[in-house]
């Protein structure tokens, strides 16, 4: 939340797609991506994780 990196979903789609796979990879790396507006901060040492 403090980043923006907020999808909004209702309930009945969270409950569908939170183990969807394909959906989660496709907005995870468009997450990443925009987080490189911060340009001083890594999202690898901040999320520890590389979605690419």
């Amino acid at each position: 939340m403090k980043y923006g990196l907020i999808l909004p979903l209702c309930r009945n789609c969270h409950s569908r797609y939170q183990n969807d796979k394909k959906f989660n990879d496709y907005w995870h790396k468009k997450g990443q991506a925009a987080f490189e507006t911060y340009p001083n901060l890594k999202f690898i040492d901040i999320f520890k994780k590389n979605y690419f």
